[in-house]
Formats: structure tokens, sequence, C-alpha cells
């Protein structure tokens, strides 16, 4: 009687149902790797917003590339002029004169680069100072991704700061489900260094009548800020980048939105909404007719 046909690797014996349970050899030979379809399917909806990080970590990649070929430059002209310095030095000596003269042209050449003014932004309801921002854990917590939430459970004020930083990090992202269906929120401001707003963070706030967003932010999640009837206004900073589907539906009191230049990405259904009135693009979107329809704006449009 012959010998059973047996894996050379495991001696697993090949006669037994092969398609259910192969062989290490047979892996090896037609690489075929069996997986929980369930486990590993990706999560509707999510694909479009993970293109939209990886795009975004993309032109910061070329932005790094870019400065650090700058700063390359710079050292190398810097090591020009040390050498310079040093043969000149050679021929005149210890000229202390002569130094001081040099460095303060140097110094006169060297770009200066001015600080970026802060921009005061009125509120609505008058010139109120904002409060503090403080991490409170009796408030706040950390999800799983790394991103801030309000804990469970617990009440948000009527006026709420989110942290600049918690547990000793900073804070640059608020995450899914944040502040959803927080009835007593009416105003909240967001500090700089946040970058995205996670999907549903501000879903359902029926009372939110006012955002402050930062001047950091470049991602507004998937239906960020859906069905929040009291929104009336919101002032979308430059810089942001891409805004998710039905981000802005059922905001049946926001009357008009104007979207900043730096806008690459916008959602379908994001303003889905029929009393939205004016609208306001960058001249870049003018030949976009079609994602705009897509993304609700049915009213009139200007392009700056």
């Amino acid at each position: 009687m012959p010998d059973k046909e047996c894996c050379p690797v495991c001696g697993y014996d090949l006669s037994r149902d092969a398609a259910r349970y192969p062989s290490l050899a047979r892996l090896r030979r037609e690489r075929v790797f069996r997986c929980n379809p369930e486990k590993t399917a990706p999560v509707p909806g999510e694909m479009g917003h993970l293109v939209t990080r990886l795009r975004l970590l993309d032109n910061e990649n070329r932005r790094l590339i870019d400065q650090h070929r700058a700063d390359e430059r710079r050292i190398a002209e810097l090591e020009g002029i040390i050498a310079r310095l040093r043969a000149e030095q050679k021929q005149r000596g210890s000229d202390v004169q002569w130094v001081e003269e040099e460095l303060a042209r140097l110094q006169a050449q060297e770009p200066v680069y001015p600080a970026r003014p802060r921009q005061m932004e009125r509120s609505p309801r008058g010139n109120r100072p904002e409060p503090d921002p403080a991490a409170d854990e009796r408030l706040w917590e950390m999800d799983g991704s790394g991103a801030l939430c309000l804990k469970k459970g617990a009440a948000a004020p009527e006026v709420l700061t989110v942290p600049q930083t918690f547990a000793g990090q900073p804070v640059t992202r608020l995450g899914f489900n944040a502040l959803r269906e927080s009835g007593t929120v009416r105003r909240i401001f967001i500090p700089e260094g946040v970058r995205e707003l996670g999907n549903y963070c501000f879903d359902h706030c029926t009372k939110l009548e006012e955002v402050k967003l930062p001047s950091t932010l470049r991602v507004i999640g998937k239906c960020a800020f859906w069905r929040n009837s009291s929104l009336r206004s919101i002032s979308l900073p430059e810089g942001l980048e891409a805004i998710e589907e039905k981000t802005f539906e059922d905001c049946e009191n926001l009357k008009e939105i104007e979207l900043p230049d730096s806008l690459m990405h916008l959602g379908k259904s994001a303003f889905s909404q029929w009393r939205l009135q004016r609208a306001v693009l960058p001249r870049s979107w003018r030949n976009r007719q079609q994602e705009i329809a897509d993304a609700g704006i049915r009213c009139p449009v200007e392009f700056r």
C-alpha cells in the first residue's frame, strides 16, 4: 500500500480537504493567504476619508521637502561665506574692525521673517472674552485613536472650550462622536493646533449657535455638523482642505456659506438643505459645477 502523500514542509496529509486546510507547501507555491472577509472588509464610507487624509499627508510631505531643500541651500551659502572669511582673515590678520563690519553686512543680508499677527475675531453677540481653555478630566477623555472626546455621561456646559492639551499631549483631533447629541452646549471654542474634526463630531447639537474654528483646521469629517438646527453662520478658516459628505446637512437655519481658497475636496450632500440662500466659492471651483451640485448647493453661487 503506497504511503500517503504528505507535505514535505509540515508533514500534512495532502489527501484531505486541501481547499479548506491547505498545506504549507501549497501556500508557498500558490501564495494563497486565507482571511476572514468580515474582518478585512473596509468600513463603508471610510475610504474617501482615508484618501483625503493621505492627500493631506502627501501635501505636508512636499512642503517639508521644499523647506529642507531651502535649508540645504542656505547652509551651503553660509559655508561658502565662512570659507571666504577664513581666507580673508589669513590675509588681513586679526583686524577686529573688519570682522565687525563683515558681521554687520551679513546680518543686514539675513532675511527677517515677520511674525504673523493674530487676528482677533469678534463674536456675533459682541466683543466678549473667551474662556480660558483648561483640561477638565471630568469632561474629557482620549479615545483609542488618540483623539479627544467628551467623556461618556458628562454634561457639556453652555459655553465649552476645547483644551489645547490633555494628559500632557497636544490636542490635534476631535474624535468620532466627540460631542454628539450634546443638547445643552450653545458656544464652542476650538483652540489652535486642532487639525481635524472627526465624523459625527457635533451631530445633533440642537442648541449650538456659534463655533469658533482654528486656523490650523484641515479636515471636517462626515456629518460633523449634521442636524444642528440652531447654527446660523460659521466661518471656515483659510487652510481648510476637505469637507466630507453630509457635513452641514439639515442645518436648516444656515443661510449662507463662504468656502476658503484652500478647499480641495467637497463631499456629497455637504450642504444638502434647501434653505441655503448664498454660497461664495473660490474661483478655482468655477469648472467644478457637478461637484457643487452633488454637494447640495443649489442656491446662487458667487466665485471670488
